[in-house]
């Protein structure tokens, strides 16, 4: 009975000794058990936040195909394509630039393209305001428009020119500019990290 006793008062005193350890570990497992949760709940949040921002971005992919901007491309492709040979005629000359700019006007006022023209930079305006307030995801934007407004602006260049200078508004084709700017650098980096023999 006296040993069963000693064995109790043993075992408590171990207890009491290392109670505090104990805690202290009870609490370190608590706060790292807490700290995973929070890391994977910040993981969980930035995958969704992200799906998402692509989401929204494809939003605007089926935007793009709705009967206002697919006629306002349609008008744009038919009347460049009819006048391709031209333009590229013009190019070659010294002052081609210059002769490009006084053909793109006629050409516009001709067929009256002013307001499929800004239907399209309106659309780009929208999608860059997405884009650069984080609500739609860059590169998806990129890889879906980028290559339009690249084109786009390569062509219409003098003209958005000409609207800022005569409207006195330098944000005129502000979302074609920054999605043609934004294409243009990432062919330039996928063309550097590209292996040398598959880019000559």
């Amino acid at each position: 009975m006296e040993q069963e006793s000693r064995g109790v008062t043993q075992g408590s005193s171990w207890w009491e000794r290392n109670r505090q350890t104990v805690e202290i570990i009870g609490i370190w497992v608590e706060a790292l058990g807490v700290v995973t949760a929070a890391v994977l709940g910040i993981q969980q949040y930035r995958e969704n936040s992200q799906a998402d921002k692509v989401n929204m971005t494809l939003k605007y992919l089926d935007r793009f195909q709705e009967e206002r901007i697919f006629k306002a491309r349609g008008d744009l492709d038919t009347a460049w394509n009819a006048r391709r040979d031209e333009v590229f005629a013009l190019l070659q000359q010294t002052d081609g630039e210059a002769r490009l700019a006084a053909f793109l006007e006629k050409t516009i006022a001709d067929g009256g393209l002013d307001p499929a023209i800004g239907a399209v930079m309106d659309f780009f305006d929208e999608l860059q305001a997405c884009t650069t307030s984080g609500l739609c995801d860059r590169d998806t934007a990129i890889r879906f428009f980028g290559k339009y407004a690249y084109d786009f602006h390569g062509l219409l260049a003098p003209h958005i020119a000409l609207q800022r200078k005569e409207l006195r508004d330098p944000q005129i084709g502000s979302g074609v500019d920054f999605f043609s700017r934004e294409y243009r650098r990432a062919r330039e980096k996928a063309d550097k990290s590209a292996p040398q023999g598959l880019t000559g």
